[in-house]
């Protein structure tokens, strides 16, 4: 991206400018209004964050003199390639010397007088009235296509054909060329809009041949890059005649964007004329893995010096080529009324016309409005289920008869269901006509739910059957409907479909919220009913608690703070109270099964009162340690943290803070991996990693501090097995 303009200076001295952004950054400032008299003053080789102002010391312009009230032109670009992406300029003032402050819209105004190019394919008017279908190229460069074509062979614009030849082993352009099939006899062609394929790992042993014509825009030196898998060779011609290519670039192998792997991928210079047309050629042999090709360009007209593929609107298609498919051979005549598009024996492509515009020719069925519903059902008997021999129900109160059941997998709210009775031709009187209905949540109690009289299929292709909305909302895993006759009184039975609007119930036991914060522990029972116990109570029987050990079930609260390095096992049910913080030092451990909460909650009913808290310092009078005091604890920060890669770990770097730190943390197998930042009451402020599969290895995450007030947070690391927690101190 590109940002320019002009920066009017607010007073008259000397300002120093400073660069972040992510990644590659330039930032050009000039001594006047003019561009031409611009100088690259800060660049970010590589990229910072937002605040990150002495990464690199190129981040940093020299002192700058700037006269108040007169305008400066600037020019601020960079590149992203992944992750974050922005460029910010700073700056310090006559007035403001001390610190970096972001250059503000205030002092900012736009340029009116550089132009802003038209998106490629934008029709304009080149002014030539020998051209016609002018279009823009994206790099303000308008250009149509001659009325009189210097050659027959000249075709449409914006299109380059690649030939493939399938079944060609080897890696080599010489495993291409030597075959008996190249070039003449293709399997199949492929039209580009742009000088590249897409990256694809599906076809193997295969080679291709692109021909077409290349036309500039302007006279100058151009420069070609070609990148592809496996061998790739590209040849170009000094003007419209093929024969006269010759090979500019060349590659072994290469990813996509790896542009300097070879020597032989970029050409050497060469000038081309505005309004010739070249021919280019490119041979592409493929074997196995990858397979695509690239072909890239700098033009004396970009404005930055990266390499760009060659688009289409500089690329015409070749109509002299000799080359035939195979009678039948798919291909796209170019006519949407058209379908079963294939080569004839001519190497003409054509399909066979549609009968409407909707071409319902083509297909096998009658198609319905795009989009749209229907209900219809079929009237084949193997689209339906029957029963023509009476065996024991599920429910023993039932007895000996026909019947279905329904085992849904797991508890569901029942709301309604939509039933087609058996709708197979000439047999609808098999379909069940008056029916009773039972639930279950076990599958061995069953409730009932009612008698009911059924209506009788009409045996058409159109029959939607009909609305069941007696179910009321009951909450059961099994369903089972019991016929009591059918409407022929045959010995068989059936029904066509029964469709049910449901809505899941999580298992008995799955934490909730039951909407009251005078419960904890919410659970849904096995009725879908969502409760919870009573809330935790804090005693404040000491001022202060260590938990340590193997911790075993029980509450332990504090009236200040509880510590822990302890584990708890399952199935054990462990509460940590306090009234300010509760500390979950490295070391602590909740295995997989063991219950855990911790939960700040002020003293009920009477604090014991024999503390001093003051200017964020505690004193102990419980346990004798020494006073802690986190602006002194700022200043004795530890060294960035090293973890085993052993067991899950969690540090924080720095912590205290006020600006930003860095969660280290390491995985010991690849596992599904959260990472949440919480408040000391346990609310979710963020996830920074939500249900990420992540390998083995030691991580970091860069957090904004400074966003979040000034206080006691918790960072939890959760994987597959374990949960490891750090408190996060933050000072205003």
């Amino acid at each position: 991206a590109m940002l320019r303009g002009y920066i009017k200076a607010p007073e008259t001295g000397t300002y120093t400018f400073n660069l972040t952004g992510d990644d590659d950054c330039r930032f050009y400032l000039s001594t006047d209004d003019s561009r031409e008299n611009m100088v690259l003053i800060a660049e970010v080789d590589g990229y910072t964050s937002y605040q990150q102002y002495t990464k690199y010391t190129s981040q940093t312009s020299a002192a700058i003199s700037l006269v108040a009230g007169n305008y400066y032109y600037f020019e601020g670009i960079y590149k992203e390639g992944g992750g974050g992406d922005f460029l910010q300029m700073n700056w310090k003032t006559p007035s403001n010397s001390a610190n970096w402050s972001l250059i503000e819209g205030i002092h900012l105004y736009e340029d009116l007088c550089q132009p802003v190019c038209a998106m490629k394919g934008t029709p304009c008017d080149d002014g030539d009235p020998n051209t016609e279908n002018d279009q823009e190229d994206g790099h303000c460069n308008c250009s149509g296509v001659p009325v009189n074509l210097p050659s027959s062979c000249i075709g449409d614009r914006n299109t380059i054909r690649s030939l493939f030849y399938d079944g060609i082993t080897g890696n080599q352009i010489t495993d291409l060329t030597n075959h008996a099939s190249y070039p003449l006899s293709p399997t199949r062609a492929e039209d580009l809009q742009d000088f590249k394929t897409s990256s694809t790992n599906f076809l193997n042993d295969y080679g291709s041949r692109v021909r077409g014509y290349l036309r500039v825009p302007v006279t100058g030196e151009y420069q070609f890059n070609v990148t592809g898998s496996d061998r790739v060779k590209v040849f170009l011609s000094a003007n419209d005649t093929p024969a006269a290519a010759d090979e500019i670039c060349s590659v072994n192998w290469s990813n996509v964007f790896q542009f300097d792997d070879e020597v032989n991928q970029t050409s050497a210079p060469i000038t081309l004329q505005a309004g010739q047309f070249y021919s280019v050629e490119l041979q592409h042999k493929e074997s196995t893995g990858t397979d695509y090709f690239y072909l890239f360009w700098k033009t004396p007209y970009q404005l930055d010096t990266n390499w760009h593929v060659i688009g289409g609107g500089h690329l015409f298609h070749y109509n002299c080529e000799l080359a035939t498919f195979p009678a039948g051979t798919p291909c796209d005549d170019g006519n949407d009324l058209t379908f079963d598009d294939q080569y004839d024996g001519n190497n003409n492509c054509a399909g066979t016309p549609c009968s409407d515009p909707e071409c319902t020719n083509a297909l096998d069925y009658t198609p319905y409005e795009a989009c749209g519903k229907t209900d219809n059902h079929s009237n084949s008997p193997n689209d339906a289920w029957t029963s023509c021999q009476a065996v024991q129900s599920p429910n023993t109160a039932r007895g000996v008869g026909h019947w279905i059941q329904y085992d849904f997998g797991q508890t569901y709210t029942l709301n309604s269901a939509q039933v087609w009775n058996y709708n197979a031709t000439g047999a609808t009187g098999q379909g069940f006509q008056n029916v009773v209905i039972d639930y279950s949540l076990d599958g061995v109690n069953w409730v009932q739910l009612g008698t009911y009289n059924w209506a009788q299929a009409t045996g058409s292709t159109d029959y939607n059957g009909f609305l069941f909305g007696d179910l009321n909302g009951v909450v059961a895993r099994y369903l089972l409907i019991t016929a009591i006759d059918n409407f022929d009184g045959s010995g068989c039975f059936g029904l066509s479909e029964v469709s049910f609007s449901a809505v899941a119930c999580a298992p008995a036991g799955t934490p909730c919220n039951d909407g009251d914060d005078n419960t904890f522990d919410d659970v849904y029972d096995t009725e879908c009913n969502c409760a919870g116990g009573p809330d935790l109570e804090n005693t404040c029987s000491v001022l202060t608690r260590e938990v340590n050990g193997i911790i075993p079930s029980a509450d332990y609260d504090a009236e200040f703070e509880v510590t822990s390095t302890g584990t708890i096992e399952s199935p054990s049910v462990v509460n940590f109270v306090a009234g300010q913080s509760i500390r979950l030092l490295p070391g602590f451990k909740a295995n997989n099964g063991a219950h855990f909460r911790a939960k700040i909650v002020q003293c009920s009913p009477t604090p014991l009162s024999s503390a001093t808290v003051a200017n964020n310092t505690i004193t102990n009078t419980e346990t004798g340690k020494e006073p802690t005091n986190m602006q002194d604890t700022i200043a004795q920060q530890p060294q960035k943290p090293v973890l085993s890669t052993e067991k899950p770990g969690l540090q924080i770097y720095p912590n205290p803070t006020r600006t930003w730190t860095e969660f280290y943390f390491n995985i010991s197998e690849a596992t599904t991996v959260k990472l949440g930042v919480f408040t000391a009451s346990g609310q979710l402020l963020t996830w920074v990693i939500n249900g990420t599969i992540m390998e083995k290895g030691q991580y970091i995450k860069e957090f904004p501090a400074q966003h979040l007030a000034g206080g006691v947070y918790y960072v939890t690391l959760f994987t597959k097995d374990e949960v490891v927690t750090e408190r996060l101190v933050i000072v205003d």
